[in-house]
């Protein structure tokens, strides 16, 4: 499956560069945003990490973008680094001393861990595991700089893509993954710009089925398979992290 994606983005042109370079939208995207482009080896487009069990499950998470990070492999690495933390007992992950951490993958790998839990009657030993059993990508392949004070000072950033990016990312890139990768379950973080957009690339063809707190569940009707969609808060706003969640989500399951 890795290969395949490689191989799609060799033929977009796109693999192992900065997209603000490479991709066919670079001119409509980045107008005006050229103090935003980042640089080095993180402006480069990331292959989305792709668990060594994700066949199993199949859960594929769309976030929304790197957040000023990025590079072929990133995506794998702060996956791993994750599963590390995570074996240690943190949930508030990839903290340091200009940055709080991050709750992203402690509530991926919870509610992955749950749906486990609802097709094999027992939870994964160990939380961080859960990720073994999902593929991850974003919405947003770009990461615009965050020119915010606190960020040129060392500070948390916040790379927010404009509505060009959103517009054009998710058919040209996102759509192709999730046809290669062929999900069983998508887990969607973010009820917003993420849900909204996701929408608009299957031209509103979600089926709203039922909700249990700030969780939804829809269908997406894809190549004749019908794929579960679950909608969450992202864990950057509170709502997003609260325990609730986890109640919430076994809800879905409890009569299945």
């Amino acid at each position: 499956m890795e290969n395949k994606i490689k191989q799609f983005y060799l033929d977009k042109g796109i693999f192992d560069t900065p997209l603000h370079e490479s991709c066919i939208h670079k001119e409509n995207c980045w107008k005006g945003l050229k103090e935003k482009i980042p640089k080095g080896e993180r402006s480069k487009i990331y292959l989305p990490y792709i668990g060594g069990k994700y066949n199993e499950l199949r859960i594929l998470i769309i976030g929304i973008n790197m957040n000023n990070y990025g590079g072929t492999d990133a995506a794998k690495y702060l996956i791993n680094k994750a599963k590390e933390e995570l074996s240690n007992g943190k949930k508030k992950l990839f903290s340091n001393t200009n940055y709080k951490g991050s709750m992203l993958f402690y509530q991926i790998a919870k509610y992955s861990n749950i749906l486990y839990k609802s097709q094999n009657s027992k939870q994964v030993n160990n939380i961080a595991n859960s990720l073994d059993y999902i593929a991850y990508t974003n919405h947003i392949k770009c990461s615009p700089n965050d020119d915010s004070e606190r960020f040129q000072k060392g500070g948390n950033s916040n790379s927010k893509p404009n509505n060009n990016m959103w517009s054009n990312c998710g058919t040209h890139i996102l759509k192709n993954e999730i046809d290669i990768l062929k999900p069983k379950y998508i887990f969607i973080i973010g009820k917003s710009s993420n849900l909204h957009h996701f929408n608009e690339i299957y031209k509103w063809s979600l089926e709203k089925r039922e909700s249990y707190g700030e969780i939804t569940k829809y269908y997406l009707d894809l190549d004749n398979e019908k794929i579960i969609c679950f909608v969450f808060p992202h864990p950057g706003v509170p709502k997003g992290i609260k325990r609730s969640l986890f109640t919430d989500f076994e809800m879905f399951f409890k009569n299945t």
